[in-house]
């Protein structure tokens, strides 16, 4: 069992004030490690530089200031120590969850094992993920209210910035702009990591539960039955909550919690030039797993107890706490089923409704399976497999050979996983001429749900081909843009995921093909979004540039400590 170190953080961000005034803190649990001055870790290193100003900061030493101490308000907002300790907390807490739910490390996107973590990187109103700088790059900016906002001091950025890095070591292709739903992914899961991993923050839910009109409270820390409801009671909640991101950092990455609650109030189409923007396509996301969140977690409370008196709010709180941490391991465990290339948000349902069934076959506790269908439906968003219940239809396991096939390696192995792969090249439908490569062989670890230990191997193989015009079947040149040149060399690529049991036996395969309908409608939008190149390579995606600021600071003097 791994060591925990507790390390105070500010709650959710210092506009969320305790009953005294005081900024909100809680003490959270981190992987114990030896740490060296910043603080810098084997896997985090904190380096408190600021480019605009060309300044170090003196770092964190664990001799002047340990982890957990008291702090005050002027320790937050004053002591650029306590931010590097805020940020490298909520980072290692982040990967923690991720490892937890995963069952394996998780290696990075860019070429190395260190991330730089960088709390006061510039004077502007952004924060970003830089895999050419393996880095997260924090910004700060004043205003004119409340004096200085730093964005290393927000949980919510925090962990937003750090699941983006953490996806692209787990799906470095997520980062190209295959289609509108993969930027949106990226920018939506983050959000929803982000969104849920507050609610699991202890006093946070109690907080924003206290904080609701006193219409529905039926005496002292009671709330109402007959105030259970998402139109309510629900929607209540998520706006406190929003209220407590901070208005000043409205402008880093808008509203998505207060935007996601205007898509259930009106009719959405999914192909509205409205949602082909990464933010607004991301809500979407948002929206449907916090609904599927408000419906499970008020129903739970309708259903306790003798389901006629009020519920406390002690109670409603550890009932949000306990299913935002079960809903953050099955997104998690959900990347683990989904396809390595070319993601659209069915297939990210389908993952979800898989990593369910895998993990807690037994969904009568909190019905999400139902309640994911039903949000994700209610916008346009409808599972990827034709499977009843859209979840991953396992392999036929008849038909798969495992001719010599060694379970140890295989494991372990991308050879031996390529070797399976070339056995079964009719039937799990390459292409014969493509160039197969298998990406990573990764084992997972995890406990299942009659107590015992699951493995599993998790493998990604991609399939590579350069083809004119006149090399490509005739169904697909005809599906093509009449406007894309005819004269260049289309980069074709399809790709998929094995997944393996304890045995060494297929239990599924996700995969896009090279010359399908998923590799058109990529080449189709990429050239009407003006986003293939001369050589009709897809351009790579920015998350710097996602993330710039809609909000103009011009450069003032420095904050002092």
């Amino acid at each position: 069992m791994t060591r925990m170190r507790q390390v105070r953080v500010v709650a959710q961000d210092p506009a969320l004030r305790g009953a005294d005034g005081a900024i909100l803190t809680s003490v959270v649990g981190i992987p114990s490690e030896e740490l060296e001055d910043g603080p810098h870790g084997h896997r985090v290193a904190v380096i408190d530089y600021d480019s605009t100003y060309r300044r170090f900061y003196t770092p964190w030493r664990d001799t002047t200031r340990p982890l957990d101490d008291k702090v005050t308000d002027k320790d937050i907002l004053g002591d650029p120590t306590f931010h590097a300790r805020n940020v490298f907390a909520l980072v290692m807490r982040t990967i923690a969850r991720f490892e937890r739910a995963l069952g394996r490390r998780v290696a990075w996107g860019f070429d190395g094992q260190l991330l730089n973590v960088v709390p006061h990187a510039f004077q502007e109103a952004n924060a970003f993920y830089s895999r050419d700088d393996h880095a997260l790059l924090f910004g700060y900016f004043p205003a004119p209210k409340t004096g200085w906002i730093y964005t290393a001091l927000s949980h919510d950025i925090v962990v937003h910035e750090t699941t983006h890095a953490l996806v692209d070591g787990i799906r470095t292709r997520y980062l190209e702009q295959a289609h509108p739903d993969q930027a949106g992914f990226h920018e939506g899961f983050a959000d929803v990591i982000a969104l849920l991993s507050a609610m699991t923050v202890p006093d946070l839910m109690q907080q924003v539960l206290l904080a609701l009109d006193a219409e529905h409270f039926a005496g002292d820390r009671l709330i109402k039955r007959s105030s259970l409801a998402v139109d309510t009671l629900g929607e209540l909640v998520l706006l406190r909550l929003a209220e407590q991101f901070g208005e000043e950092l409205s402008g880093v990455r808008g509203r998505p919690l207060r935007r996601s609650l205007e898509l259930f109030s009106k009719d959405i189409d999914i192909h509205d030039p409205e949602f082909q923007e990464a933010h607004r396509r991301g809500e979407l996301l948002v929206a449907a797993m916090l609904q599927m969140f408000l419906s499970a977690w008020l129903e739970r409370l309708a259903n306790s107890g003798d389901r006629l008196g009020p519920v406390n709010v002690g109670q409603a709180a550890e009932e949000a706490n306990e299913l935002a941490e079960l809903m953050l391991d099955l997104a998690i465990k959900a990347l683990d089923y989904a396809p390595p290339i070319d993601l659209q948000f069915g297939d990210f349902l389908s993952a979800l409704l898989t990593s369910d069934q895998e993990i807690r076959p037994d969904d009568s506790k909190y019905n999400l399976r139902a309640q994911a269908l039903k949000w994700f439906r209610r916008l346009g968003i409808v599972p990827t497999s034709p499977h009843e219940g859209g979840t991953w239809i396992p392999p036929s396991l008849q038909s798969l050979r495992y001719d010599d096939t060694h379970i140890d390696s295989i494991q372990r192995s991308p050879e031996e996983v390529l070797r399976f792969l070339w056995l079964n090249r009719e039937i799990l439908r390459l292409h014969p001429a493509g160039y197969t490569q298998v990406l990573s062989v990764r084992p997972s670890l995890r406990v299942g749900s009659d107590g015992f230990v699951v493995r599993e191997t998790i493998a990604e193989y991609r399939q590579t081909l350069a083809a004119s015009f006149d090399e490509c079947p005739a169904h697909f040149r005809e599906a093509l843009p009449e406007a894309l040149p005819r004269d260049k060399t289309l980069d074709l690529e399809g790709g998929g995921l094995l997944i393996f049991d304890e045995y060494g036996r297929l239990k599924h395969h996700v995969y896009q093909r090279v010359f399908g309908e998923r590799q058109i409608a990529r080449l189709a939008g990429l050239w009407q979004r003006d986003l293939l190149d001369d050589n009709l390579h897809a351009a790579p995606l920015s998350l710097r540039l996602l993330h710039v600021s809609r909000r103009s600071n011009g450069l003032v003097e420095s904050p002092t400590w």
